[in-house]
């Protein structure tokens, strides 16, 4: 849908929002949890997060934390109860999560309140866009579901029984990974455009990283995970470990 509107609209990729009601709001937090890359923010409203559980779909604050949620339940709501919905909200928040949230006390499922939300919608679309100052990665992967951070582009697991995951920063030229149950990733930075990059995994020797020539770029599963139609000028490396 993203790759349609950009081909036909003047879309900024900055300002693009995932929001939904009942089930499309705990969609919002599963999308958070595994796709947070294209978008800016969410605003998940009349949703429960905490029943991603029940698909078999693990929730990782640090992966939910990259991006803000605009939380709105109501508290006569029969599908949803507030106090569990509270609940799983407090742990969200204490775990690092921004999450913003509001409570209708008197309203019931659903969003029949909208017109009082307009302005607060409103000012947190003008406000926020995503983030471009992020030089790092710190993902962990949610098996069995499509999984798109950024700057990480793709990856495979290997066998190992504990749970991937990826943790990388810039330390002068040096890009300092920390890692366990991954096979390979494939990376791209905006800020990096070199034909090589060295690495240091998990505290051992530093090597050299060469980039992919463009055109293999095509025979991975990026152009499945880029959601704008257009392939990023700067350079992609896959990292074996």
């Amino acid at each position: 849908t993203l790759r349609f509107m950009t081909m036909h609209y003047p879309i900024n990729p900055d300002k693009v929002f995932l929001a939904g009601v009942s089930d499309g709001a705990t969609g919002c937090y599963a999308a958070a949890n595994l796709i947070p890359s294209p978008f800016a923010g969410f605003i998940a409203v009349s949703g429960f997060g905490g029943m991603l559980a029940a698909v078999a779909m693990p929730l990782f604050p640090s992966n939910i934390m990259q991006r803000p949620i605009y939380n709105i339940n109501a508290g006569k709501d029969r599908i949803y109860d507030i106090n569990e919905v509270n609940k799983f909200l407090d742990w969200l928040i204490t775990s690092g999560a921004r999450v913003m949230r509001k409570e209708y006390p008197d309203e019931l499922h659903g969003f029949d309140y909208r017109s009082r939300e307009f302005g607060t919608l409103a000012n947190y679309i003008r406000t926020w866009s995503r983030p471009s100052d992020t030089r790092g990665i710190n993902w962990k992967a949610v098996q069995g579901f499509q999984n798109c951070s950024d700057y990480l582009i793709d990856f495979t697991i290997n066998n190992s029984s504990n749970a991937p995951y990826l943790n990388a920063y810039w330390k002068q030229d040096t890009l300092e990974i920390s890692s366990e149950g991954l096979a390979e990733a494939l990376v791209s930075f905006p800020f990096v455009n070199k034909k090589k990059i060295r690495v240091r995994i998990n505290k051992k020797g530093s090597r050299l990283v060469r980039a992919l020539p463009q055109n293999a770029l095509l025979s991975y599963r990026f152009m499945m995970h880029a959601c704008f139609p257009t392939v990023p000028r700067s350079a992609c490396y896959r990292i074996q470990f």
